[in-house]
């Protein structure tokens, strides 16, 4: 298969990517630069297309790499995927079989989706862990890479966790941006890291309440702690729903393709509550790996 088996607006989406992040390295070394990788909703795989256009070799040079939400989730991914670290092939990851898979691990029971509609209703969490999570890293990466300590990894990638107390917004890295109250992170295994980060408290937050770190788009203060990775004066690149261009040294990336980026998010998260296929990860990391 081949890229003209993309639909249209992802072959423009995966065309447009590309150049963008090539002028943005023509003109900046990754050394001298940050990388910014926002929420994207339900969907973490959007940013493949930028991070397999920077490359992991570049990607691991850059000055901090920031991660929010499912940018965690998109960072640590495509750095597995690129190590050989999954278990599934390419064309494995991207089939309808794994995609029923990752469906079952948030559907288990036979009520399930009338379950997970009445914990929305009554302002419960929907899945009423974050197991899900959980079950989909251990489905697709080898247990060698998800175990092994954050502590492992390099000190410029560096994850943002909302936090049950002030502030309520903390940096997780094994550099000198680490807060204190995430340094006993750096010793536990990356999947806790991961999940900490994509623990929406309305989807898959315990239903105790006992999630110490979450997803800090959930967190007060979300939106002056993205901005603020970009206040550093340095070459920044913002992979993000919401705009393109240029602002002063900062270059955002759309990283969705055409439409309303909101009514996609309600879309996949419609699919994901009420068990229904969703093609758009598959068609991310296809658009990412192969051309």
């Amino acid at each position: 298969m081949t890229a003209h088996h993309l639909p249209k607006r992802m072959r423009s989406l995966q065309e447009r990517v590309r150049g963008e992040v090539e002028r943005f390295l023509a003109a900046h070394r990754p050394e001298d630069s940050i990388l910014v990788l926002d929420s994207t909703g339900p969907i973490a795989t959007r940013h493949y297309l930028v991070l397999s256009a920077i490359g992991r070799e570049r990607l691991l040079r850059f000055r901090e790499i920031h991660a929010f939400s499912g940018g965690a989730f998109a960072v640590f991914g495509f750095l597995g995927l690129t190590a050989n670290r999954a278990k599934l092939k390419l064309h494995e990851l991207r089939s309808s079989e794994t995609e029923r898979a990752c469906r079952s691990f948030h559907h288990q029971r036979v009520l399930s989706v009338p379950r997970v509609l009445f914990n929305l209703v009554r302002r419960r969490s929907a899945f009423e862990s974050n197991a899900p999570v959980r079950d989909m890293l251990s489905h697709i990466f080898q247990p060698d890479y998800m175990n092994q300590p954050f502590s492992n990894f390099p000190k410029n990638v560096v994850l943002h966790l909302g936090q049950k107390s002030t502030p309520t917004i903390v940096p997780l890295s094994n550099g000198e941006l680490c807060a204190d109250e995430c340094k006993p992170l750096r010793h536990g295994p990356l999947a806790e890291a991961i999940v900490a980060a994509v623990t929406v408290p309305l989807v898959y937050g315990h239903k105790s309440g006992h999630d110490r770190f979450f997803d800090a788009v959930y967190a007060g203060g979300y939106t002056q702690a993205l901005k603020q990775t970009s206040q550093s004066g340095c070459p920044t690149l913002v992979s993000t729903p919401w705009r393109s261009g240029a602002k002063g040294p900062v270059y955002f990336i759309n990283c969705f393709p055409q439409g309303n980026q909101k009514v996609e998010m309600f879309k996949d998260f419609g699919r994901l509550v009420l068990n229904l296929p969703n093609r758009g990860w598959g068609d991310d990391i296809y658009a990412a790996f192969e051309s």
